[in-house]
Order: C-alpha cells, then structure tokens, then sequence
C-alpha cells in the first residue's frame, strides 16, 4: 500500500509600468556554472531583450520538485505552451524583463516519456542530489549573475514554481540573497513536513470522501464501488485498497487507516543513510537526504521569510490537487503576518491547479495568470 500512496506525492508560481520599450531582440546567453561541491556542472540561459538601457529588470524562475530543464516540462496540451517556464520567460522577455533559467543537476533535456529516461538524466548525478545541493545549485547560479554588466541586483525578481518556493525561502533565511520581489505561483506557505503530511495522509481522505454520495459522513463500500473510476483518489491507490473490512468507513477510521501508511513510510525514509539513492518511480531522484527532509523540516515558508522586506506574492489555483490555494491561503490567515517585515499578498485563481490550468496537476500556464505575473514583475522592477 505505501508505493500507492506515494505516488501521489509533489511530483512531482495594479496598473502596469508604460516606462519599458519594446524589445528590439532578444540576446540569449548560454552558461555553465561549477557546482558548489564541485561534483558537477549547472547548465542554462539568460535572455536579455534589448531594450536600449545598459542593465536589466530580471527574473530568476526555479522549479519545483521533477526532473526538470530550464524549459519546464509540465503540460500535456501538446503544444510549445507545455513548456511553462519558457513560456513565462517569453512573456517576460516582451516586456523588457531578462530572465534565468536552468536545468537541474543531472538533468540534460525534457522528459516526455519514459524512452527519453535514458538520454536525459545522468541518474549518478542525480544520487548526489540533497536539500542543501538544490539550495546550493541554486545560488551557484544566481552568484554567477555579478558577473554580468547589464545585471541589477536592486532589480531582481525570484520566481518559484512548487519546492521552487520553498527553496528561494531557505535562501532567503540563510540571506545568501536578495531580491525586490518574491513571486510563487503553485507556491507553499506552510512547512515542508505539513505539507507533505497533508499529501499523504490528509489529502486521500478528502478525495475519498467525494464518493460519498448522499454526504451522511459514511463512506461505504458500494459507494467507493460506483464512485472509483471517476474519483480523484484512483490515481494514487487502487480499489482495493479503498474497501473497507467492515464495509465503510467514518472520515476518523479512514484517516486512522491511512495516517500508518504515512508513518511507515516516515520511518522507512528515516531509517535509510543519507547517501543511499533515493527512487521515485523506479528512477533515481536524489539521495535519502533530500527525501528525509520532507519528515523533519517543520519551518514554515512564512517563518523563513520573516524577516524579508521585499515584495512577496502568491498565485495557486483552487483546484491544485499539491499545493491548493484555499489551503495555503488559509496558513497564511493564520500565520501572525504582523511578525513578517513584509506582507505577502495571495491570489486564489478559481477552477486553476498547480500548473495554473484547468487540469488539477498539470499546465500549460493560462495566458491571463502569465500576464498577472508578468504585470507584478514589472511593477516591482519598474
């Protein structure tokens, strides 16, 4: 039963300023950084409209938890669109705004199906990955930027799609950087350990629940029989995981049930080395550290930013089936705000998921968030 509930962890971001010109072209500079630890090199780009100045409003966008490029892979539109960070670096692009990106560490082009596993991920480099080389891959790049003349630092923007959030804060915490705004679209509020918490064991029993049909609190197994293969809970476990012995379940048995599940897997995580190569879906995706982190690390985004003074501002989708607006909206509500040098504004985009969609999970961005975003980076780098 543990695999089955782990498949559906995190796989897994006014009026507008009239001072910028429009782009004559776009120059793109490609780089490679030296990895911190020195076990590795960081691909990826810069694009600098030419817009007549001699330096540059820019957004740093980082990804969530996948194995991404700097391109984004996390859409099934089948189009150019699927490629949300691109995508979003293009908009920013026609508004005079320079934008970074890069792939992530062992990861050298975009997975569209398990055949491209082979030739896209160096699985040795990814066993290397931990919480504190993302945090350090992370900031090679963003240290790598002073070398550039047209680079502004008092005109940076970070933007962090998903974990993509939850790193920038860490950084943010360590004050190893700095930046005019923060802007976190599918974004985390809450800690690492909540979140995931709810992913595991609180988000099966709301999606269960929708199968109760005549909403008496009882969920019974002709219930869970008629409302399976619609429901949204199939993807992560199977029917026969979902039948009750007893034949229903109340909300409390059924979170009972499934909170051992998430603690088997909390201590099989916490029992594994630091260095052992942690698998997700039968691939390398970084070592145990990286994994365990997710069971101990109860600071909260918010707490991480408290003492940040910059802009900060959130986009989630009320349908996110990762990070749900209402849900982290609703930590933010509760979090003592008055504490924080800067208050964090939070948009909940209705009947959007975590790629800011239609679909619960995946993108390609809507173009009228992309231009709320675009329209918020302007602004604070005006």
């Amino acid at each position: 039963m543990i695999q089955k509930w782990m498949n559906g962890f995190l796989l897994v971001l006014f009026s507008t300023t009239a001072a910028h010109a429009e782009p004559t072209r776009i120059d793109t500079i490609a780089f490679k950084v030296p990895s911190l630890d020195g076990l590795t090199e960081l691909s990826g780009q810069i694009d600098r409209p030419e817009c007549g100045s001699t330096t540059s409003p820019m957004a740093f966008i980082v990804g969530g938890t996948g194995l991404f490029t700097r391109k984004g892979y996390f859409g099934r539109s089948g189009t150019d669109d699927d490629f949300i960070y691109e995508s979003l670096a293009k908009a920013l692009n026609q508004k005079c705004i320079a934008t970074v990106r890069f792939d992530f560490r062992g990861v050298r082009c975009d997975l569209k199906s398990k055949a491209d596993l082979a030739n896209c991920v160096d699985q040795n480099i990814r066993s290397t990955v931990t919480d504190q080389t993302i945090l350090d891959d992370i900031q090679a790049v963003y240290d790598s930027l002073k070398q550039y003349s047209f680079f502004d630092s008092s005109r940076l923007v970070l933007i962090g799609h998903s974990e993509g959030s939850l790193n920038f804060s860490r950084l943010i915490a360590r004050k190893s950087v700095t930046a005019s705004g923060l802007l976190f679209f599918g974004g985390v509020t809450e800690s690492a350990k909540s979140i995931l918490h709810w992913q595991i064991a609180e988000r099966p029993v709301e999606w269960a629940f929708m199968m109760d049909t005549n909403r008496d609190g009882e969920l019974t197994n002709d219930e869970i029989q008629s409302g399976y293969a619609t429901s949204s809970i199939k993807d992560i476990a199977t029917i026969g995981q979902l039948l009750s012995p007893s034949g229903s379940w109340t909300q409390v048995t059924l979170q009972n049930e499934i909170e051992k599940t998430y603690q088997a897997i909390a201590k099989d995580a916490l029992e594994h080395a630091d260095t052992s190569p942690y698998q997700m879906n039968g691939v390398t995706f970084s070592c145990y550290q990286w994994w365990k982190r997710w069971f101990t690390d109860d600071t909260s985004v918010l707490e991480n930013l408290r003492d940040y003074d910059g802009y900060i501002e959130y986009h989630n989708g009320d349908i996110d089936s990762q990070t749900p607006g209402t849900r982290e909206r609703a930590f933010l509500e509760s979090f003592p705000v008055r504490q924080m040098k800067s208050k964090p504004t939070f948009v909940v985009h209705a009947n959007k998921g975590h790629g800011l969609s239609p679909s619960p999970l995946y993108g390609p961005l809507d173009k009228e968030v992309i231009e709320q975003l675009v329209q918020s980076v302007e602004l604070w780098t005006k």
